[in-house]
């Protein structure tokens, strides 16, 4: 009996990784075709309790990842203030 072939087809556009890195300050990073958000930072623990939070902490973090990987190094400073800013509503 002949097998029919099957059908694969490969899931395009970006994905989202969880890396726990509590040595990175970034609530996430683009790396390669990945959106990483980082689970050991401070406001993500905190958010981590209720599913809501997370989500918006998530879609947060993936904006300000996408921002930080389309802006240029000249302004790279300015938007590394979210990240400190939520850090520290992390550990409050």
């Amino acid at each position: 009996t002949r097998a029919t072939p099957i059908s694969r087809r490969a899931r395009q556009g970006p994905r989202i990784a969880f890396d726990s890195r509590a040595d990175r300050t970034d609530l996430a990073w683009v790396d390669g075709n990945s959106v990483v958000i980082n689970t050991g930072h401070p406001s993500y623990r905190k958010a981590n309790s209720n599913a809501t939070a997370r989500m918006i902490h998530s879609l947060f973090a993936i904006a300000s990842a996408i921002q930080r990987f389309n802006t240029s190094e000249d302004t790279i400073d300015d938007l590394l203030f979210m990240d400190r800013m939520m850090a520290v509503w992390g550990e409050k």
